[in-house]
């Protein structure tokens, strides 16, 4: 009887401490906030002809002025402040497409939008020179 009474003790103080309501508001905030997808660049493309898509290169003037992915806006992420003005103008519940030169800093673009409520983001992998590399269409923006 011993042993019944501590295997009982100790199921019940191992239980879960949330109550019902809590699970569920939990649950509710996870299925808000979005998640980053990394993709590459034949899926970037797919993904770019969908409606309401917004296309952000985060890189440099310089970088850009080199050549861009068509439909792209450029928000350099470089000027944080004017970043995080620009993109607090975005529609948070479209698809956003990002990237930059290589990745890394549209890895952190894209977590800064996830983090901030947008609920669809897709990052390039390799970002400009993978989709450049891949033979993909660009163009040279106006001087």
């Amino acid at each position: 009887y011993r042993l019944i009474f501590i295997a009982l003790l100790i199921g019940t103080s191992c239980s879960s401490s949330e109550s019902p309501n809590e699970s569920v508001a939990i649950v509710a905030a996870e299925e808000q906030s979005g998640k980053v997808e990394v993709v590459d660049s034949n899926e970037f493309e797919k993904l770019m002809k969908a409606e309401g898509v917004t296309l952000i290169d985060v890189r440099t003037d310089g970088e850009v002025a080199e050549g861009i992915i068509p439909g792209a806006i450029q928000i350099d992420i470089s000027d944080f402040s004017d970043f995080e003005k620009k993109i607090n103008n975005l529609n948070k519940d479209g698809k956003i497409l990002v990237y930059c030169k290589v990745g890394g800093r549209s890895a952190r673009a894209a977590q800064y939008l996830e983090q901030n409520g947008f609920r669809e983001v897709y990052d390039l992998k390799g970002g400009y020179l993978a989709w450049e590399e891949a033979g993909k269409q660009i163009e040279i923006p106006n001087k």
